[in-house]
């Protein structure tokens, strides 16, 4: 990442509103799974994945016009998920 890019990107988290975290988060299948099952450290690494997803592709508009980084897919998001408790299961 180049100094700009730092710069941007930093801007782009002092901006940051209640808005643009529910805009974030919105449409995650993942986030509400994770709470009802009480597990809570999928469910904040989830929601910080999805705001610095949101600020880095906020960071490249900024500096480009466009973004380059993909939103996250909420189907991928969830089979992750899905993976990593099951992983979690063989394990315990």
């Amino acid at each position: 990442m180049t100094d700009k890019f730092d710069k941007a990107k930093w801007i782009a988290y002092q901006e940051l509103n209640d808005d643009d975290i529910m805009d974030a988060i919105q449409g995650s299948v993942a986030i509400p799974l994770a709470i009802k099952y009480n597990d809570w450290d999928y469910a904040f690494q989830l929601i910080k994945q999805r705001i610095e997803n949101k600020m880095q592709r906020r960071a490249e508009f900024f500096l480009h016009s466009k973004t380059m980084t993909p939103s996250i897919d909420e189907d991928e998001e969830l089979r992750t998920v899905r993976t990593m408790w099951l992983k979690n299961e063989y394990r315990g």
